[in-house]
């Protein structure tokens, strides 16, 4: 798996690529799933494109997520990929959460 470590803040406005490539190790790429989280709950569809924009390719073997954060305050972006007949382990869920980084301009 190659992805953007967990420590690596996100930036508002920016387009960032979170996960590169991944290894299925035998198996096959089943889902990717990319969702938002405002103040840790999940954002409803309907105000899903004011908060994150996600792009996903993927195919059997392989995937890719980009993610661009609208907002900061209390904003998060998780990607979960699901690989199904690896052998030995059947089904494997791989998980993470990003934080979107702070902005630091003073108020007026």
């Amino acid at each position: 798996m190659k992805a953007l470590k967990k420590a690596k803040k996100l930036r508002s406005g920016k387009r960032a690529e979170v996960v590169r490539s991944v290894e299925a190790g035998g198996g096959k790429v089943s889902r990717v799933r990319a969702q938002c989280l405002f103040q840790n709950h999940r954002v409803k569809k309907s105000d899903r494109k004011d908060f994150c924009r996600f792009k996903v390719k993927r195919s059997s073997s392989d995937a890719h997520v980009w993610v661009t954060p609208k907002c900061v305050t209390n904003l998060k972006a998780r990607v979960s990929i699901v690989f199904r007949n690896v052998p030995g382990q059947g089904k494997v869920t791989w998980q993470r959460t990003w934080r979107v980084a702070q902005d630091r301009m003073p108020a007026p």
